[in-house]
């Protein structure tokens, strides 16, 4: 009886010992990843998954070694694969667990979220747009709270003309409520609808997280600007350009602004500094000269020779543009030059009927 006994320990061990050894192929990956042989922990990995086809964390291994190869698209697929075998694996501590290596970790989910968009990245340069967006979509499985994923998603829809990329910035925005980014380019997206009224509550929570942005009150100025509240518009562009007085698409909507309110004083000062920042754009002398055009003041006559240096600069610069000379006439016509003042009338009619 105890012969019988210990044989049945003995058979029970060799049993046990064989149900969980390890393929030697799994052990030559991990010895070749601490070594950083790449060519061989690669040649290994496959040799692994080519040994057990149906076992996921070999997969899991050969993604890595695509990785460090930096073979991005064959590892997100091969990541595609392993999850598609065992969706368990989405689990942080899952991931954890296949990578765990002498007492640390040799990959984690952050760093799967990395090579899944480094993959989209180079699919979408490819022209593969949809198996781009698989990519993205794996990583947002995986982390579904992740903004740079819907970010980089909603840019491609955008790329290839889908409108649903609107409702993937709101569907990153329901999971990362607080994420800048992401209510910023929303509110972007609905402005650039025509859909005002809804894009200003992101805006103004970008604004909240992310206060030293000046892209963020510019925006906020542009929604104000198309509803015709100028007063709101100006308030906006101002504090864009307390942040960064170097934004000259505040300055020119700031001057845009305060000439439909008739602000000249405000205007000359927005023209002027935009000029100055963009000295090689015609519109911003041509709007500076209009500006001064209209400033009635005791210097009017100083006004109108800086109005006329104004737009002598806009026709340097864009001498085919007929705007640019019926300004020039009424500058003229206003400092008593009847004649130059024709000339530039003349030359506009030329213009137009040549365009």
């Amino acid at each position: 009886m105890k012969r019988v006994l210990s044989m049945l320990m003995v058979a029970f061990f060799v049993l046990g010992f064989v149900g969980c050894a390890t393929s030697p192929h799994a052990t030559a990956v991990k010895i070749y990843l601490q070594q950083n042989n790449k060519p061989k922990l690669l040649k290994e990995a496959k040799a692994w998954v080519e040994t057990e086809p149906q076992n996921p964390k070999a997969y899991m291994w050969l993604a890595l070694a695509y990785a460090i190869n930096s073979d991005y698209i064959e590892a997100s697929k091969t990541f595609q694969k392993a999850f598609q075998m065992d969706s368990t694996l989405r689990d942080p501590q899952r991931i954890a667990q296949v990578y765990k290596i002498a007492g640390g970790t040799a990959f984690n989910v952050d760093g799967i979220l990395t090579t899944l968009r480094n993959a989209a990245v180079q699919s979408a340069k490819q022209g593969d747009l949809e198996q781009a967006l698989s990519f993205l979509d794996t990583g947002i499985w995986l982390k579904p709270e992740e903004p740079k994923l819907y970010l980089l998603k909603a840019s491609l829809l955008r790329k290839k003309g889908d409108k649903a990329y609107i409702e993937v910035l709101r569907a990153g925005v329901q999971k990362a409520p607080d994420d800048p980014d992401l209510n910023y380019h929303l509110g972007v997206a609905l402005k650039d609808e025509g859909r005002y009224d809804e894009a200003i509550p992101y805006l103004q929570k970008a604004a909240e997280l992310k206060p030293e942005d000046s892209r963020v009150p510019f925006q906020l100025g542009v929604v104000y600007f198309e509803k015709e509240d100028y007063a709101k518009a100006v308030e906006q562009f101002r504090k864009a350009l307390a942040i960064d007085s170097t934004n000259t698409d505040a300055w020119l909507n700031l001057g845009i602004t305060a000439l439909k309110t008739e602000d000249y004083a405000t205007a000359v000062e927005a023209f002027q500094h935009y000029t100055a920042l963009s000295p090689e754009e015609a519109q911003g002398y041509y709007f500076l000269a209009i500006s001064l055009l209209n400033l009635k003041d005791e210097q009017k006559d100083q006004h109108l020779q800086d109005a006329l240096k104004a737009i002598q600069k806009a026709i340097e610069l864009d001498p085919e543009n007929p705007d640019y000379y019926n300004i020039a006439g009424m500058v003229y016509k206003q400092m008593g030059d009847t004649k130059k003042s024709l000339e530039m009338f003349k030359k506009a009619q030329e213009l137009e009927r040549k365009q």
